[in-house]
């Protein structure tokens, strides 16, 4: 009777495992589906904030770059967890986040020290009538959405 109990247990988790490696082939093709989006993504918002000198716009492309890196990673972790089980997958879970955590600090770092250089050199984005055009535009439209939906509760 006993042996029946193990059996039995050792045929839930074997299913279990099965179940669990199934759904991380689906994260496999999950991740290289969302990298590559961030690599059209980067390239965009690089192109942009080149052509239109903007602090934000390069930001958002390394932004994209730390996202890639940290889909790298976590493609990286999967793999290790499909070859080796859910234990060398915790530490390479722990690197993963550091990782993660160093890289959207120098982020930041970027972010204060171009800002800090811009303002020092007095190099702000210039004023466009188009860009305040469009913005106040979204705004109204958002006010007439917000107005039509409170009018039709």
């Amino acid at each position: 009777m006993r042996d029946s109990g193990i059996e039995n247990q050792l045929t839930e988790l074997a299913s279990l495992q099965t179940q669990r490696n199934v759904l991380i082939q689906r994260a496999f093709v999950l991740e290289y589906f969302t990298l590559a989006w961030m690599i059209i993504e980067a390239a965009v918002a690089l192109g942009s904030g080149l052509v239109a000198n903007s602090l934000v716009l390069v930001a958002f492309c390394i932004d994209s770059v730390i996202e890639i890196t940290s889909a790298a990673v976590l493609l990286w972790r999967l793999n290790v967890e499909l070859r080796h089980g859910q234990s060398f997958a915790r530490e390479a879970e722990k690197v993963a986040s550091r990782m993660g955590g160093a890289s959207l600090l120098l982020l930041a770092a970027y972010v204060v020290a171009a800002a800090g250089w811009k303002l020092w050199t007095r190099q702000g984005a210039e004023f466009s009538s188009w860009r305040f055009r469009s913005c106040t535009s979204c705004r109204a439209a958002s006010w007439n959405s917000h107005s039509s939906l409170a009018a039709v509760r």
